[in-house]
């Protein structure tokens, strides 16, 4: 053969390669981080091929809010890290997928939280996943500003076809006010048990079901100072399930005193949010003893219900009871000692900080604790400081995963702690679970 018809046969052959199927390279995974809060690109792709496999962090990924594609190709945004695929082109375009895509809206902190621009009446709540209830009208909704969560609520949400939008039998979701004036019970109408749900707690004194409120024979009641507003259960959501985990238990200790908020078993509550400049430590200033749940000097605080699966001791951070923001005080002790935050300190720790050189809210673990996932609070932690020969080990993902370094020492500034796994990142900001040895 001769040396041109060769040429001619490999391109020839080059060309038949050219179009065999490329769907294994459609699978093809993208991990795409915003560090420090900042928009990162990871590649150039089109509207349209790319769609959002997993969350790894513990801000949300929100496509239009916090990731997405535009001319400069994928982005994301505000402490959003996730992996991400390129769609088989066969499943490109736009036709019904809105409707299949999860939204998921977090708020951390307790406070409002938007997730992008949607109407009202697109959006539906598939799955709560906080232990604070997430409630249409009173914890989420959709106003001008777009989708937004309130009060801890963390949840998954769908953008529903058009044809499935409307008004319907929101009807259901009427609201009940009832006020127990003067510490008195008071009856607001005739009610079946499991029809009514507590909407939104109005008053200082808790709002607790079975202790300060509830529905009997009479209808519903309020009582001891109890004022609130309630809601009428569509009827497909009535009876028991795993509603009780929904509920919220808002606890306070006035004038410093010990105060019982309802009969609970020990296990069955989490903390949720302290809403007090005293801390909230659980065994020290709140519990749960064959009284209830009580609270005591100076804590006030949001609690939820475990639904049945989640309790039991093991892994306190697999439980959610994850820590709380401390505020500094006058009391700068260093290291902790004594019955500060609850005692056991002797044996070391570490504590987290908002700011870098140990500034700003903080939280603490002792030595042998470990959270397997801190959601939010990770990715606000800028410096960590150590105590009592306790090592710190970080790691990059939930439940102890993927990447992981140790310190023995301060580290005043988590921007120049570099992960040993990916010598480009820091670990500032990007703590997802940790334990403290």
């Amino acid at each position: 053969m001769k040396p041109n018809a060769r040429v001619w046969v490999f391109f020839g052959f080059l060309l038949a390669l050219g179009g065999l199927p490329v769907g294994a390279a459609a699978q093809q995974g993208i991990r795409c981080e915003s560090n420090d809060g900042r928009r990162n690109y990871c590649g150039r792709y089109a509207p349209g091929e790319i769609q959002l496999e997993r969350q790894i962090s513990g801000s949300p990924c929100v496509e239009g809010s916090t990731w997405g594609v535009d001319d400069g190709g994928l982005w994301v945004d505000r402490g959003c890290r996730a992996e991400f695929s390129i769609l088989p082109r066969d499943d490109r375009g736009e036709g019904d997928r809105g409707a299949q895509q999860p939204i998921r809206c977090e708020s951390n902190d307790g406070r409002r939280n938007y997730c992008g621009q949607y109407d009202g009446g697109q959006v539906r709540l598939e799955r709560q996943i906080s232990g604070s209830p997430c409630i249409e009208g009173s914890t989420w909704g959709v106003d001008d500003g777009g989708l937004w969560v309130d009060r801890g609520c963390r949840a998954e949400f769908s953008i529903l076809p058009r044809d499935d939008r409307g008004e319907g039998d929101r009807g259901a979701q009427q609201g009940i006010r009832c006020e127990s004036n003067d510490g008195r019970r008071n009856y607001c109408g005739r009610y079946a048990p499991g029809e009514i749900q507590l909407e939104r707690q109005i008053s200082g004194s808790p709002c607790v079901e079975g202790s300060t409120w509830g529905v009997d024979d009479g209808g519903l009641w309020v009582d001891r100072g109890c004022r609130a507003e309630f809601s009428i259960l569509p009827r497909d959501d009535r009876g028991e399930g795993d509603r009780g985990a929904q509920q919220g238990i808002r606890c306070e200790s006035n004038d410093g005193r010990r105060n019982y908020c309802g009969r609970y078993d020990r296990g069955e509550l989490q903390l949720e949010r302290q809403i007090s400049g005293s801390p909230c430590v659980e065994g020290s200033t709140w519990g749960v003893d064959d009284g209830g749940l009580w609270v005591d000097r100076g804590c006030r605080a949001e609690f939820s219900i475990l639904p049945r699966d989640d309790r039991g001791e093991g892994d306190r951070g697999a439980q959610g009871r994850g820590p709380a923001w401390l505020h500094p005080g006058r009391d700068k002790r260093w290291p902790p000692a004594g019955d500060w935050n609850g005692g056991n300190w002797d044996r070391g720790g570490a504590c987290f900080y908002k700011g870098y050189n140990f500034t700003g809210d903080y939280f603490c673990v002792r030595r042998g604790e470990s959270l397997r996932s801190i959601g939010n609070f990770g990715d606000k932690i800028s410096s960590i400081r150590v105590f009592g020969g306790a090592r710190v080990v970080v790691f990059n993902d939930r439940d102890y995963r993927n990447g992981q370094d140790v310190t023995g020492s301060d580290v005043r500034d988590l921007r120049e702690w570099r992960m040993s796994s990916r010598p480009s990142h820091t670990w500032n900001r990007r703590i997802s679970s940790l334990q403290v040895r």
